[in-house]
C-alpha cells in the first residue's frame, strides 16, 4: 500500500510547463518544490535544499538531479547504473532498475519501446515481478513484458519518468 499523501503545491513540469497537483508523503518534505527530497539534496550535496537545483547535472554524466534521485544513484558520480534488459525463457524482455524508495510518489515510471530510437510507445503488457528493498531508502524493480520479442521485433527499451498528476 502507498503510504499516505498530502496536496502541498502545483508546480510546472520541467520539460513542458505544464502545471500539476504536487503531493508528498507524509513525514517527508521537500520545501523547495522541485520534486526531490529536501532530505535527499541536502544529503548528497550538504546545503539546503533550496539551493540545490533539480535540473542540475554536477557530475556531467547527461542525468540530471530529480533523475538521479528517482532511480537513486549518486549525483556527485558520473557512474550510474542503467537500468538492465534481458530475455526471459519465454522470449519476453525484462527489465531491471533501482530507484529511490519514495520516487513512485513523485514520478511515474513508464517503460517504453522504440524500433529506432526516435519514435518510443509506452508499453502496458508489463508485469511486476518483484519490488525488493535495497537498504532503507531503495528498491529493485524487476518488470517483464508480456509480448515476447518475436512479436516486438528487434527494439529498444527505456524507462521514461514523468511528474505524477
Amino acid at each position: 500500500p502507498r503510504p499516505r499523501m498530502r496536496h502541498v503545491a502545483r508546480c510546472a513540469d520541467h520539460d513542458s510547463g505544464t502545471a500539476f497537483p504536487y503531493y508528498v508523503k507524509d513525514g517527508e518534505e521537500d520545501t523547495d518544490g522541485d520534486l526531490v527530497e529536501d532530505n535527499w539534496e541536502t544529503n548528497n550535496f550538504g546545503m539546503p535544499a533550496a539551493e540545490v537545483s533539480a535540473i542540475a547535472d554536477p557530475d556531467d554524466d547527461g542525468i540530471p538531479n530529480y533523475m538521479e534521485f528517482a532511480f537513486f544513484t549518486d549525483p556527485l558520480s558520473p557512474n550510474a547504473a542503467p537500468p538492465a534488459v534481458s530475455v526471459d525463457e519465454g522470449s519476453h524482455p525484462v527489465l531491471t532498475y533501482q530507484r529511490h524508495i519514495t520516487a513512485p510518489n513523485y514520478y511515474n515510471f513508464d517503460i517504453e519501446t522504440s524500433m529506432n530510437g526516435d519514435h518510443w510507445e509506452r508499453l502496458s503488457n508489463l508485469e511486476t515481478l518483484t519490488i525488493r528493498p535495497i537498504g532503507a531508502l531503495a528498491e529493485s524493480i524487476v518488470t517483464r513484458c508480456l509480448v515476447d520479442t518475436h512479436q516486438l521485433g528487434l527494439s529498444f527499451y527505456r524507462i521514461r519518468v514523468t511528474p505524477r498528476s
